[in-house]
């Protein structure tokens, strides 16, 4: 007698077990697996003829690990967390890019070194970041004329008295420190099932199949071996140290010389000569040299990964280790050089940490510069002519600042001939795709611009984290201790009185974060001016040419596609979202606000310098306080981690582009599930005939199915291609995935028709794709590739059913709107409810329609 084995697998949702087999919690128990993770049965199950069920949770693999120990520390780590978003984000770039088929070494594809790079200068913002806070605003700006802020610990009162440099040393251990525990929290995220995954990847992940064009989902050790070795973590931490280092001695060798504290007056005032501070300083200027030296190498080393050969690989593995025990001698050697009183700092240097003025906006600019250079990556920009461009356009400003010190209002034109520069670069991005290759971007994700797109998100959402902090930051030193007061004297403490120098000010944030704060302003301004008006003009009320013919239900039905069709407007959501991310980050970098006491009374810069900043800042601080109050809230009240869903978002795909980035949880799922899928169908090593695995999956679980299916026909095709059904419903395969990951999932790879971009304006934003999908439909059947060749059965019709509903805002078709094939509708309404309840991305299973086509793909398999 025939028995299936119907395994569901849940989405982002982290649908519970019970709900998944619909029955309470209290009937079902762990049949295997762990307290992260397992299969689950019903304790007592109904009499089915042929089936049993199982229901595959995941969902802890990604979002658990908040830990124990009191609540500060468990905040700190959800915090730590929010921080490896960016991380995640970066990794998922690095998917994005065109990658070539395998078979041999692993070719990473264009775009990968431009990756490794952008992931370096993602460590470094962090670490300036963290750096800003602890050696500027505390170490620098907190301790003025015998007093210190009097919103710090009382442990801070040891340093006052001590001499600048001291200080200064012993509070950059904070950026070190914190590097480091971020690094512990991304490999406690990482929980059991990366223990089994190799290091570096260094041997061919050679396709098992026949021919040679292989997905790579198929490829062998896809999910069993990692792309970012411990060599290159090792490099991250290296690099961060020798940037500390840099900081630490540029300030010590420049703090005591007129005019160095700010980067336009630099070369004017003759502080490369070598007869003024570097002489002055001989020790401090040799760690500076050493540092960049240093931080060259890594950056090398990042961008050209070994040859895939063992020696390669263990010799970079100890070059790596040479850098980092390097970098941390320089570290310790520059702190001892620079903790010795250094004399009479000028006025700059006493209002803020001089290496703090400008590696920020020089991070910010070489990372847009990237991101912007990624934007052609898929659309076959020559990375010659790219990484000419952004070489150009770093340059330009330099050569600007080093040649127009005598007259500073001349830089503007060296950075409006970057600014052009740049310009050209996207120009050539959006005209190089001519003939077939404009039609394939079409069926890519933001036209093929899915790289920098993501990129830009990362880098975003790094700003965004970074300014929360560092304004943040300021913000609360700046309170008073006492609530309604805001006397210089309760803004310190100590005996020497309010600072001479500004007392009702005392703390300055550094420009970036000020500058980034303005534009991030300019960027919600814009995206409500664009997104708002679209959003309550598709929420408005139905068309009154149907509204008159409509009943109560239906009426129901009809809002809630509408709404639904609101996240259906995501790609391109996004893309304005980030667009004007990077014309704020552009800004950051290309505009300085301007002193105050150059500017006119009354006029619109005054306004702008005055009031516009302000209220940056303000608003920087109010985001930051309510986001470490909702992490707070999620940290005392649960114990997995922040925007959980993300975190399920961006952890799917192997840890490819930052070595700090979230483990990918798929790295356990598709062993352990298949795992399964094997012991069902060969039971004691041997083959049963008449047994079947129906993969049933929802949402995201329907990319963890199609990876398994894809990895059991590598392993063994002879047992799984003919005994493997797969049935999905709320799914993103074709629209998200298949567009954002086209070499993953996308046409080629599932055998499904090509999809194109929603509209951001059409009243139904797949408007386009339902009329080519029922004109391709007349036109007769695709032909069966990909996985559906996978699951076809002697020419019948692949043993593959996708359930889907217009209410569903998750939801789409995964082959056509024509519903032919593969593709079925859904009843919008929930059936198991007492009340009228719309059904929208839930509980496909409880549908009638399910039923049927469990039904229908038991009989296709047969």
């Amino acid at each position: 007698m025939r028995q299936v084995l119907e395994l569901r697998i849940h989405g982002i949702k982290n649908t519970p077990p019970g709900e998944m087999l619909g029955v309470p919690e209290s009937d079902t128990v762990r049949d295997r697996g762990d307290d992260l993770g397992g299969f689950w049965v019903e304790k007592n199950p109904p009499v089915r003829r042929g089936l049993r069920r199982e229901a595959y949770s995941w969902g802890a693999f990604a979002r658990s690990g908040g830990g124990v120990g009191s609540a500060v520390v468990v905040l700190f780590v959800h915090l730590g967390w929010l921080l490896l978003l960016p991380f995640g984000l970066c990794n998922l770039a690095y998917w994005t890019r065109r990658i070539p088929t395998q078979s041999g070494a692993w070719k990473p594809g264009v775009g990968a070194a431009g990756i490794r790079l952008f992931a370096l200068g993602l460590t470094l913002l962090l670490v300036a970041t963290i750096a800003s806070v602890s050696i500027d605003l505390i170490g620098v700006q907190c301790y003025r004329d015998g007093n210190v802020c009097a919103q710090l610990p009382g442990i801070f009162d040891l340093l006052l008295g001590t001499n600048r440099g001291f200080r200064l040393a012993i509070l950059a251990l904070v950026p070190v420190v914190a590097m480091l525990v971020l690094y512990l929290v991304s490999r406690r995220g990482r929980v059991r099932y990366e223990a089994n995954i190799e290091g570096e990847m260094m041997h061919a992940p050679a396709a098992t199949l026949d021919d040679d064009d292989v997905p790579l989902l198929a490829t062998a050790s896809f999910w069993t071996e990692s792309r970012v070795s411990s060599g290159t973590e090792r490099m991250h931490f290296a690099a961060s140290l020798l940037l500390v280092t840099i900081l630490l001695a540029w300030d010590r060798v420049f703090s005591t010389a007129i005019g160095c504290g700010d980067p336009l007056t630099f070369a004017r005032s003759n502080c490369l000569d070598s007869g003024g501070a570097i002489a002055a300083q001989p020790l401090a200027s040799a760690c500076v040299a050493l540092g960049f030296v240093g931080l060259t190498a890594v950056a090398v080393l990042v961008a050209r990964p070994p040859a895939p050969t063992a020696t390669a690989i263990q010799w970079r593995r100890r070059l790596a280790g040479a850098l980092l025990v390097g970098g941390g001698a320089l570290f310790v050697a520059t702190a001892i050089a620079t903790s010795f009183d250094e004399g009479t700092v000028t006025r700059a240097a006493r209002e803020g940490f001089l290496g703090l003025v400008t590696v920020p906006t020089a991070l910010i600019a070489a990372l847009l510069a990237i991101t912007i250079a990624s934007l052609g990556w898929r659309r076959g920009v020559p990375t010659w002519l790219s990484t000419s461009l952004i070489a150009l356009t770093l340059l330009i400003p330099v050569v600007g600042a080093l040649t127009t010190s005598g007259a500073p209002e001349l830089f503007g034109y060296f950075v409006a001939a970057a600014l052009f520069v740049t310009i050209i670069q996207l120009g050539l991005v959006f005209v190089w795709p001519l003939g077939t290759d404009r039609s394939r971007v079409r069926a890519e994700g933001w036209g093929g611009m899915g790289p920098g797109v993501v990129l830009l998100l990362s880098l975003g959402s790094t700003m965004v984290l970074s300014s929360l902090i560092v304004v943040g930051f300021a913000s609360w030193l700046a309170l008073p201790l006492s609530v309604g007061k805001n006397s210089a004297d309760e803004m310190w403490r100590g005996p020497g009185g309010p600072p001479v120098d500004d007392p009702n000010s005392p703390i300055d944030v550094p420009n970036a974060y000020v500058e980034f704060g303005v534009a991030l302003l300019a960027v919600i301004v814009v995206l409500l001016i664009v997104l708002a008006p679209i959003a309550v003009l598709r929420l408005r009320g139905i068309p009154t040419t149907s509204a008159g013919s409509m009943n109560a239900i239906s009426l129901q039905v009809a809002k809630a596609e509408r709404i639904a069709a609101l996240a259906h407007r995501a790609e391109p959501a996004l893309g304005v979202v980030a667009a004007t991310i990077g014309l704020g980050l552009a800004a950051t970098v290309a505009i300085r606000m301007p002193e105050r006491s150059s500017m006119e009374a009354g006029s619109a810069i005054a306004w702008i310098a005055n009031h516009a900043s302000s209220l940056a800042v303000s608003t920087l601080s109010t985001v930051a306080l309510g986001a470490v109050a909702a992490v707070a809230v999620n940290a005392l009240s649960k114990r997995e981690r922040p925007a959980g869903l993300i975190w399920d978002l961006i952890c799917f795909l192997p840890r490819a582009g930052h070595p700090f980035a979230p483990p990918c949880y798929a790295e356990r799922v598709v062993p352990e599930v298949n795992t399964r899928v094997r012991s069902w169908l060969t039971p004691g090593g041997r083959l049963k005939p008449d047994r079947r695995v129906v993969f049933s999956a929802h949402s995201l679980g329907a990319v963890l199915a199609v990876s398994c299916i894809f990895a059991l026909d590598s392993a063994a095709r002879e047992i799984a291609r003919p005994r493997i059904g797969l049935i999905t419903y709320g799914t993103q395969l074709r629209p998200f995935f298949g567009r954002f990951f086209p070499e993953l999932l996308g046409p080629a790879v599932l055998g499904n028709r090509p999809c194109c971009a929603p509209s951001l304006f059409t009243s139904d934003p797949w408007q386009r794709q339902v009329e080519k999908d029922l004109a391709e439909a007349e036109a007769g059947p695709a032909p069966e590739t990909g996985l559906r060749a996978l699951l076809s059965r002697r020419n019948e019709s692949a043993a593959w059913v996708s359930l889907w509903r217009r209410t569903d805002f998750l939801g789409f078709p995964v082959n056509s709107y024509a519903a032919a094939e593969i593709d079925r509708v859904a009843t919008a309404l929930e059936p198991n409810t007492y009340m009228l309840t719309i059904a929208t991305h839930s509980h496909y299973p409880s549908a009638p329609e399910y039923a049927n086509a469990l039904t229908e793909l038991i009989n296709r398999m047969d």
